[in-house]
């Protein structure tokens, strides 16, 4: 920005990717609703000047005012032509007041469109590389299991046909029941590996957002009384998305179980459902927990990486964001969080609200991947 600043004469610059920035960010948001003006349209540009020599239309007249409001002398929009740009460079007017000429315009647009063809590759060549660490992590989840499996059996048989057969509330029936809640426990690990090691295949339909999020307080509802924690719905945007409902159930209802976990009872978990751009539904679950530490932020997505030290007695393997992820991408989805320690933590599921073909998706992928 600075060094577009020198180079066209002009005090300000913004470069505004949307992944960049916060979910709803109200600055990049104004500037996409402008992106659907013909002219923005047709030659992914427009300055004042170009407004002023066209007919006026309502839609002239509200950008003209905001590019006056704002001092702009320069909108360009990347990739031009798409109602949902994801990069837009906004340039204030000249220091010496004279316009943008269409030389200078067409060089602005070949290193905008130039910047986001490097960031398009970067994108998916990181998703190529998760891909590939998901494959990796599924096939060591596949041995863990097996090898669990194998000796949880005999030892769950044991206990089934030894039920029963101590004094009750003898020291040998306590240490039976905990043998049971320790096996059962096990079983639970197993399932979670198993699942995380399936190469799951998505089920497409619509969904609606209001029944998914009653499904998940109704699922959650049990761990939030046992904490004294309120959950509370927020619907901003009611249409149906196109997605499937039992693995979003599975990844919202583990994010609000991790956030009645890191919060104290009186608090309240939030799940809302927003739609800040055209085609993308954001979902968030909102706490006022302890938050996650700086340092920790970066590897919650790890495979087997945990800091839980609240909550239930049952830690987990440490696999429960690491689905979440997985289920994001089945949905050509992204995840971001934000957190603050002793303030609470924000997770926001940014989802198309139509799912491309999987099989354009792994050729964009397979295409990234190759040197």
């Amino acid at each position: 920005e600075t060094h577009l600043c020198k180079w066209c004469d002009c005090e300000s610059a913004a470069l505004l990717f949307r992944e960049a920035l916060p979910a709803g960010s109200g600055r990049f948001n104004e500037m996409v609703a402008w992106c659907k003006h013909e002219m923005l349209q047709i030659h992914g540009w427009v300055t004042p000047e170009s407004l002023e020599r066209r007919r006026n239309t309502p839609d002239s007249e509200g950008i003209h005012a905001f590019m006056r409001q704002n001092r702009l002398g320069l909108v360009i929009a990347v990739p031009p032509g798409v109602g949902q740009p994801t990069l837009i460079l906004a340039l204030e007017k000249k220091s010496d007041e004279t316009p943008f000429t269409y030389p200078e315009i067409e060089r602005l647009q070949n290193v905008a469109e130039l910047m986001d063809n490097i960031l398009t590759r970067s994108r998916l060549t990181e998703q190529a590389a998760l891909q590939a660490k998901m494959e990796h992590l599924a096939m060591m989840s596949r041995g863990l299991a097996h090898d669990l499996k194998n000796l949880i059996t005999p030892v769950s048989s044991f206990l089934v046909h030894t039920d029963h057969s101590f004094e009750p509330n003898s020291p040998a029936a306590e240490v039976h029941a905990a043998a049971r809640r320790s096996v059962r426990i096990m079983n639970d690990y197993v399932r979670e590996s198993l699942f995380f090691s399936e190469r799951l295949a998505p089920k497409f339909e619509l969904v609606d957002l209001a029944r998914l999020f009653e499904a998940v307080r109704e699922t959650t509802a049990p761990q939030a009384q046992r904490r004294g924690i309120t959950i509370t719905l927020r619907l901003e945007f009611t249409p149906p998305i196109v997605a499937d409902a039992v693995l979003l159930q599975r990844m919202l209802a583990n994010f609000v179980g991790n956030a009645i976990d890191a919060s104290r009872p009186g608090k309240s978990v939030t799940l809302v459902a927003s739609t800040p751009c055209d085609g993308w539904a954001h979902l968030q679950v909102i706490d006022e927990g302890c938050g996650i530490a700086p340092e920790h932020l970066g590897r919650v997505f790890d495979a087997y990486f945990t800091t839980k030290e609240f909550g239930d007695d049952v830690r987990g393997f440490g696999l429960g964001l690491s689905i979440a992820q997985k289920i994001a991408d089945l949905h050509c989805g992204i995840i971001n969080i934000e957190s603050q320690v002793d303030i609470g933590t924000t997770i926001t599921v940014e989802l198309p609200v139509t799912q491309p073909t999987r099989l354009e998706t792994r050729r964009l992928i397979a295409g990234a991947a190759t040197p």
